[in-house]
């Protein structure tokens, strides 16, 4: 499935640092290692392992648009990532981004 160049917005946690960064994948692809996010030179990998960790899907509003914000949390309960829409995101983005979901859900 083709992204269309949606604006991603992701923060990833280690035990050092908390690093958030955009992203305008151009596409995603599952295989055997997780869900693969690929934007010209940089890719962001869910891995597979996140069975063993608590994932939720947030709702909130930006700028009166629904907005729906994977996290990722540790089995300690410890925030890891987080995955979701920037503001800038069109219409279009919000529902690739919504069937991305379920699909990944599945």
């Amino acid at each position: 499935m083709s992204l269309a160049d949606a604006p991603l917005g992701i923060g990833v946690r280690n035990d050092a640092v908390f690093l958030p960064v955009g992203m305008y994948p151009t596409h995603w692809a599952d295989c055997c290692c997780g869900t693969t996010f690929f934007a010209g030179t940089s890719q962001l990998t869910l891995r597979r392992e996140l069975s063993q960790a608590e994932v939720w899907v947030t709702r909130f509003e930006v700028r009166g648009q629904e907005s729906l914000c994977l996290e990722i949390y540790d089995d300690a309960g410890n925030f890891r990532a987080g995955l979701g829409l920037r503001p800038e995101a069109m219409p279009t983005h919000h529902i690739q981004w919504k069937h991305w979901l379920r699909e990944a859900a599945c």
